[in-house]
């Protein structure tokens, strides 16, 4: 949504603002991911040797 407002936009200060929230959005979702990724690994391992 943000790349289609730098995308149409013909105002340089409304792209440079669009790209700055698409910044802090994919730094959200990638510092979700990663959070997520994290505890699957520090977890998932512990259950799998307690099952054997």
């Amino acid at each position: 949504m943000v790349n289609l407002i730098t995308a149409l936009s013909g105002h340089y200060m409304i792209s440079l603002v669009a790209r700055f929230f698409a910044g802090v959005f994919g730094s959200v979702v990638w510092s979700l991911l990663g959070r997520a990724i994290g505890w699957q690994g520090a977890f998932g391992q512990n259950d799998y040797r307690e099952r054997r």
